[in-house]
């Protein structure tokens, strides 16, 4: 089994975010990490996790959107 881990700056590239706020993410327990050799590593799985939970899609009739 292959699990592909990312870095904080690999990772806030792909969310568009500053790596700081990545930080503050994991620290908080927003986004599970994991230390290894003390780099702090965050798995594909979890980053994709992250984006799916927090995805809002548009709804019919919403004001605005009608």
């Amino acid at each position: 089994m292959k699990i592909e881990m990312m870095t904080v700056p690999e990772t806030a590239k792909i969310l568009r975010l500053k790596p700081v706020t990545i930080r503050k993410f994991i620290y908080s327990g927003i986004l599970p990490y994991q230390k290894l050799g003390g780099r702090v590593l965050i798995r594909e799985k979890d980053v994709v996790d992250f984006i799916n939970e927090n995805y809002h899609p548009v709804r019919r009739g919403a004001k605005g959107h009608e």
